[in-house]
């Protein structure tokens, strides 16, 4: 047994996930470049991965998948595929909403719990944090330029997303590369308009 021991704890290795071949049989998933992962309630690991294990079969447009599987290995397919370029970071929200940076499109693609692409956000820090404000403050000119601008949304967009992380009250907070997290909060009261059809 392969364990590990550190500040008087230790952990044994249990096991290894994914087929490390060219070979898939469509209940065992290989992962070809796995970039981060994130666990449902239910224990089913949601695996983003830049590029399946038989991407040389697929689209070549095909840059991203999102594959479903058990601690016991049963792959359950295939959650969401998507033209990501670079996805960095998986999170799920408390109603199996599922989110993905990716840093490539410069954007983080949010996900219905059934696999549907509900929507994309590409930054929207309307205000500076206040480490921002302190670094644009102690320099006057720093502080001249900044008032010159006369539109601050590219100021606020994604530059490079990377992590992301959902807390209890399923604030989605994203980790920029820029030097900044972005916080959405999410509405809970929203409810979606009810399409009323007239047949004459």
């Amino acid at each position: 047994m392969i364990t590990t021991t550190a500040a008087g704890r230790t952990w044994h290795f249990d096991r290894s996930l994914g087929r490390p071949t060219n070979e898939h049989n469509g209940k065992v998933g290989g992962y070809r470049y796995p970039a981060d992962l994130a666990i449902a309630p239910d224990g089913i690991l949601f695996v983003l991965s830049k590029g399946f294990q038989l991407s040389e079969q697929l689209d070549r447009r095909d840059n991203g998948r999102i594959g479903k599987t058990t601690f016991d290995e049963h792959h359950l397919g295939d959650f969401a595929r998507q033209d990501f370029t670079w996805p960095g970071g998986i999170a799920l929200d408390s109603e199996g909403w599922v989110y993905v940076t990716d840093w490539g499109n410069r954007r983080v693609q949010a996900y219905e719990p059934n696999g549907d692409v509900l929507a994309a956000f590409y930054g929207d820090a309307a205000t500076l944090s206040k480490a921002g404000e302190y670094i644009i403050r102690r320099d006057p000119g720093t502080i001249k330029a900044y008032r010159q601008v006369k539109d601050y949304t590219p100021m606020g967009r994604f530059q490079r997303p990377t992590g992301i992380e959902v807390d209890a009250c399923d604030r989605v907070i994203v980790a920029d590369m820029c030097g900044r997290l972005q916080v959405y909060a999410k509405d809970r009261s929203y409810a979606a308009p009810e399409v009323k059809l007239e047949l004459e």
